[in-house]
């Protein structure tokens, strides 16, 4: 589940943690683009211990103790023997500073996957807070939008996608207040006690016979030091979804469709920009050689594009099995080559 691709190897180690020493710390540094240089421990937001280190997921982490290193290690190993057991195509991650939480995905430290059947079940959970009460969307408009969303989902993948969607009556409450989960950044607390609540007392079908679960809850951008920004989160190749507060049609339409490709095992579309030009703010471009520009493909649904003229990209649809490998041509020498559209059935 756990592997780093260099050309066509893949390596694959025997724990998901590989605990760093010196040098071992410089060069993966290097490898991996030490983008994290994290100054409180992920785990139990202390100070770190710099040379108490390991790569997790394709990046450096800094942690206190190195049994707090164990620790995880051995909560990642046990979630992918339940995974396997369970013939899961994806491991739900216990912690999202894996997956970084700035811009729609949390999971982040598996391989694409996607669901056995891209006609799947959806439970939207509505709930609220009770330092921040009242519904945050009807029913009514929900259920519109997700058939509107249904039928891009469908469109895009030729017919082989769509939701079968389920839109709580009940209102939820966690049992936190929105402040705290937003001041704490908790997003996996939220969603966790926001499950509880709803199983208690279920509207329908409990949680579990759903192949995505989201939470549609109050917004807490507005929230003094929130730390929970997002319009919208979800595990890449996972059950687990997020909107925080979506007030309008075309927004929910926008970003819920882009979280459902993050479940069906897709990551953002970025641009390729060594010029640097387009955004005046570093941090936008986030690969270790800092050229790629966080959702600068205009055209993708994964990155600027908006619907209904923008798709997931070929790339990307083949990358998910929408577009079959057969379709596809590696060009190794020059010649005539004819390119196809992608964007419709025909």
């Amino acid at each position: 589940i756990f592997a780093y691709v260099l050309d066509e190897l893949a390596l694959v180690p025997e724990s998901p943690v590989l605990r760093l020493e010196e040098p071992e710390l410089d060069a993966a540094a290097k490898i991996f683009g030490g983008s994290v240089i994290n100054e409180l421990d992920p785990v139990i937001e202390q100070p770190v211990n710099p040379e108490v280190a390991a790569l997790i997921a394709g990046t450096v982490f800094r942690f206190t103790t190195a049994e707090i290193i164990d620790q995880v290690g051995v909560e990642l190993e046990s979630l992918e023997m339940v995974a396997g057991e369970n013939g899961q195509y994806a491991v739900e991650m216990p912690y999202t500073w894996l997956a970084g939480n700035s811009g729609g995905s949390s999971l982040g430290a598996t391989a694409s996957s996607h669901f056995a059947d891209d006609n799947i079940s959806v439970l939207f959970i509505r709930c609220d807070f009770s330092d921040i009460s009242g519904s945050p969307v009807s029913k009514l408009d929900l259920e519109a939008d997700l058939a509107t969303i249904s039928n891009h989902l469908n469109t895009m993948s030729y017919g082989a996608a769509s939701l079968n969607y389920f839109v709580t009556t009940t209102l939820y409450r966690p049992a936190g207040t929105g402040v705290s989960y937003a001041q704490a950044g908790d997003d996996d607390g939220l969603y966790d006690d926001v499950l509880a609540d709803y199983d208690a007392s279920p509207d329908y079908l409990d949680s579990s016979n759903y192949d995505v679960v989201a939470i549609y809850f109050p917004d807490l951008d507005n929230v003094t030091n929130s730390q929970i920004t997002y319009g919208g989160l979800a595990s890449v190749g996972g059950s687990r979804h997020w909107i925080n507060g979506l007030s309008s049609s075309f927004a929910r339409t926008e970003v819920i469709t882009h979280e459902f490709g993050h479940n069906y095992g897709l990551w953002h579309a970025n641009y390729w920009h060594p010029e640097k030009v387009i955004s005046s703010d570093a941090n936008d471009y986030n690969d270790p050689q800092g050229n790629s520009l966080e959702y600068g493909d205009i055209f993708d649904t994964m990155g600027g594009g908006q619907l209904p003229e923008s798709h997931f990209s070929h790339y990307q649809k083949n990358r998910i099995d929408w577009i079959d490998d057969s379709k596809v041509q590696d060009v190794s020498q020059s010649g005539t080559y004819r390119i196809y559209r992608f964007d419709h059935i025909d």
